[in-house]
């Protein structure tokens, strides 16, 4: 009761008081004046809202459905379509964007509108949508022909999408504020794509009509609507589609306050606060004194100064509740800068385990096996953080066979990709290093050396990481290869100065399925082959336009190094190619390569 009675009889909130008594009768007069023009205007307004809204909403659902059947489309290039999946793939696209019909069209469509645009998207290679058309039952429906291409990009088919209409119907009805509200979207051809009378739908727009249009068109450059004695009209374009939208509002639809309300309203708040700002400085001056105090002690905080005494205020006002804020934030901030220090310093332990495990990565790749008369060696990792989830591998071991006890050396190399970056991508790295040492010491069957490291990271492979690995055997007395490429890229082979991709079959990278069944390739070197392997670190280098290397220029690299001495330098000479080509862009991807060169004849090469 004490501080009510404090309250109303302060001069601040007498003050108040008059002054909001007085914005009520001015406010009151000042909005009834405009009471008149609020409502036309406001009904413009809503037009040009509604008319905008309806064609955004139309664009992005066009654009979805185009994206939808787009990507399909796409997505077509990775398999091969045969008369089994074609019909689940049109089903698929089907439920997607939610059409009537979706089919795989050769050459000419069902009407002469669809074999029209049918003939355009052939020439084109474009996805195009046809003109509106009837279908039975009087229902308007519009064709989306996109190509479907092979891998070469060459276009064998078109895929169609049949799709009603109707959903038009919902956007009006969800974007009007009435039902009285007249809608109409013509076509670039001037077709009436949706109306809301419905005996207009895909008669082509008569000159009067049009005429009508382009009068809006030109009032919307000024105010975006036209008013007039029945209500308002405004149009707009949709760009991107070529079509028209026109909306009519009656007169008497209008919704509450509008922007020119909001406006006028601002001006008198504003208008009326600074005469109360000045009143309440004057009598609250003597007031608001202990914050000068306060102020000075805030910025002894500002320098760094958390243990500055704040003063204590006894009167029970908003500046003590203020003055215990400060002094709350005082002691975040302090605590903060503890916190800080000790992230630092996490941060900075972080950083030197990291720098550590790549001393030790580094540490973990082959030994080179020196100069030989028979072979030559040599790989690089270069990650693109500090440690990789790159891997190569490679040594000599010798091998008696049990049957004739004749004792001949194997070359065992591998090289991979781990899927990701960082730690856990270089952990994998180290288990599957790990795994192709041990395994590869027991066996010189390459399949059971990819299928034992296959199942070890299968199993508990919680994260679903996996390893594109190519794994090779080759025996040093008669040049035979045998080799497994574990969804890794292709290497390439050098053969008298002509540098190709080696055909290889695909199987499944590691760690994805554990019983996959793996298939082993042979091969014969001679002398002076080269085989190069590397990972897509090389291919996908990106310079600062962020245009790739790719496989043609790796392809250009490597013959241009054909001649190199050893397999050091080629490697060298490759690297600064792809490093001209990146032209100091940040390196995106790990790169690793491995290269092998034959130096000897061998007698049973076929």
């Amino acid at each position: 009761m004490f501080r009510f009675k404090r309250l109303i009889s302060s001069l601040s909130f007498r003050i108040n008081i008059t002054l909001f008594i007085i914005l009520g009768i001015l406010g009151g007069t000042f909005v009834k004046g405009l009471t008149y023009v609020v409502k036309r205007v406001n009904n413009g307004y809503n037009c040009v809202m509604i008319t905008r809204r309806i064609s955004r909403a139309v664009d992005e659902q066009m654009l979805h459905m185009e994206s939808a059947i787009k990507a399909g489309a796409f997505a077509s290039q990775t398999k091969k379509l045969t008369e089994g999946n074609s019909r689940t793939f049109c089903d698929s696209i089907r439920s997607l964007v939610n059409a009537d019909t979706v089919y795989i069209m050769s050459r000419n469509g069902a009407n002469d509108i669809i074999s029209k645009k049918a003939q355009e998207v052939w020439t084109t290679n474009n996805t195009l949508w046809t003109e509106p058309y009837l279908t039975h039952g009087n229902i308007t429906h519009m064709t989306l022909l996109t190509p479907l291409s092979n891998k070469k990009g060459v276009t064998y088919a078109i895929l169609c999408a049949e799709i009603s209409m109707k959903w038009l119907k919902e956007i009006v009805r969800r974007e009007s504020i009435s039902e009285r509200t007249a809608v109409n979207i013509l076509s670039r051809e001037n077709k009436y794509i949706f109306s809301s009378d419905s005996t207009l739908a895909t008669l082509r727009a008569d000159s009067s009509v049009r005429m009508k249009l382009d009068q809006v068109n030109i009032i919307d450059s000024k105010f975006g609507f036209n008013l007039s004695d029945q209500g308002s009209t405004s149009t707009v374009d949709i760009e991107r589609l070529g079509w028209t939208t026109r909306v009519e509002t009656p007169v008497d639809d209008y919704d509450a306050i509008t922007i020119i309300v909001m406006i006028m309203t601002y001006t008198m708040m504003t208008l009326l606060f600074l005469s109360m700002a000045l009143c309440i400085i004057l009598t609250l001056r003597w007031y608001l004194h202990p914050l000068r105090t306060i102020a000075d002690a805030t910025e002894e905080i500002s320098h760094g100064n958390f243990d500055v005494t704040l003063p204590k205020i006894k009167q029970h006002t908003d500046i003590r509740q203020l003055r215990d804020s400060f002094v709350q934030m005082q002691q975040a901030l302090k605590q903060y800068i503890q916190d800080l220090r000790y992230t630092t310093e996490q941060k900075v332990s972080i950083e030197r385990d990291i720098s550590i495990a790549a001393t030790i990565q580094q540490g973990m790749l082959p030994n080179e096996i020196g100069e030989r008369e028979d072979i030559d060696v040599c790989g690089i990792l270069r990650p693109a953080k500090t440690i990789g989830g790159d891997i190569y591998d490679y040594f000599i071991r010798k091998v008696t066979d049990k049957t004739t006890g004749q004792r001949d050396e194997y070359l065992f190399f591998c090289i991979g990709d781990v899927s990701g970056k960082g730690v856990p991508a270089a952990l994998l790295m180290t288990v599957t290093g790990h795994l192709f040492r041990n395994i590869s010491r027991r066996t010189t069957n390459v399949a059971k050396i990819c299928s034992s490291i296959n199942i070890d990271l299968a199993e508990g492979n919680n994260e679903n990481m996996f390893c594109t690995t190519f794994v090779g055997v080759l025996n040093l007395t008669t040049g035979l290869l045998n080799y497994c490429n574990a969804g890794h890229n292709a290497p390439i082979i050098l053969h008298d100065g002509k540098a190709e991709f080696l055909n290889v079959t695909t199987n499944l990278p590691f760690g994805i399925e554990p019983d996959m069944k793996y298939q082993v390739e042979t091969l014969h070197l001679n002398k002076g082959d080269i085989l190069f392997l590397y990972t897509d670190g090389v291919t996908e280098a990106e310079n600062l336009q962020k245009e790739l290397f790719g496989n043609d220029a790796t392809i250009k690299a490597l013959s241009a190094a054909s001649n190199s001495s050893n397999m050091k330098t080629l490697i060298a000479n490759v690297t600064a190619a792809v490093n001209n080509f990146a032209d100091g862009a940040e390196q995106s991807d790990d790169m690793t390569i491995l290269a092998i060169k034959i130096k000897c004849d061998y007698q049973h090469n076929t």
